[in-house]
């Protein structure tokens, strides 16, 4: 998708910038023209800026009244508050033996907590994923078990995890190698997964995350009507405030 952005010859070094925390965007600045300044002291100034933060970050910013200056507009805060981040972990675990069932799922029912580490994958079932004697698992956990999972020790987490697989499994199963516990909602570069968009959000809504205040434009999964949730809701929101922002520009010559 960047092969001809980053193109030999092209200046990459001055288009993509890696390790660059965005602290301030002033958006509304006399023209239109956009400001943004990073946690590096780095300032950047353009005409148009196109913002791809998750909503996460976005409502994050908007509770905390930081990171866009002057503050959003009350128009754009109301719906990107009808699209609040979930929380959605998959936790990896490694074995030094295969001891579970040869199937793509497996499934956990709880006696009493429902989604309590239900879902069981074999990432190495039908060579799908990785080879065999990877020894892999995954165990899906959403929403409440989810921000418990984020915020406690990762041997609690085990702790918890084993006392299902011997449920299972019997006692006998072995300790992990190493477990993987990813923390989506406590990360500041996304304060969660994808959007979940609320039940009544119309596609006004969705034109209202996208519409630009200033020369601030606004893309993600979370701004696109058709594919919201999704990767492609990322691309396809990306393309459409790309033409748009082009537009603005053939507008002013």
């Amino acid at each position: 998708m960047a092969s001809a952005f980053l193109a030999p010859g092209t200046s990459s070094r001055s288009k993509l910038l890696f390790h660059k925390q965005v602290t301030h965007i002033f958006h509304q600045h006399a023209g239109g023209s956009v400001h943004v300044r990073t946690a590096d002291r780095s300032e950047y100034r353009a005409r148009y800026a196109i913002c791809t933060f998750s909503a996460g970050v976005v409502n994050e910013a908007i509770a905390s009244r930081r990171l866009f200056y002057p503050q959003l507009p009350l128009w754009k805060r109301e719906a990107f508050a009808k699209a609040v981040n979930g929380i959605y972990t998959k936790i990896f675990v490694k074995y030094d033996r295969r001891f579970w069932h040869d199937a793509d799922y497996v499934l956990y029912a709880h006696p009493s907590r429902r989604g309590y580490y239900a879902v069981w994958q074999d990432l190495e079932s039908s060579g799908k994923f990785f080879p065999e004697a990877a020894h892999l698992l995954m165990v899906t956990v959403v929403q409440r078990d989810s921000e418990r999972v984020e915020t406690q020790p990762t041997n609690a987490t085990v702790s918890e995890l084993q006392t299902v697989l011997r449920t299972m499994y019997g006692s006998s199963i072995p300790e992990p190698l190493d477990v993987l516990v990813p923390r989506w909602q406590n990360d500041p570069a996304f304060r969660g997964c994808w959007s979940n968009i609320a039940v009544g959000t119309g596609k006004r809504d969705f034109e209202l995350m996208q519409r630009r205040t200033g020369g601030l434009f606004f893309a993600g999964e979370a701004t696109d009507y058709d594919y919201n949730g999704f990767v492609a809701g990322g691309f396809n929101s990306g393309k459409m405030v790309a033409d748009r922002v082009e537009i603005a520009l053939l507008g002013e010559e």
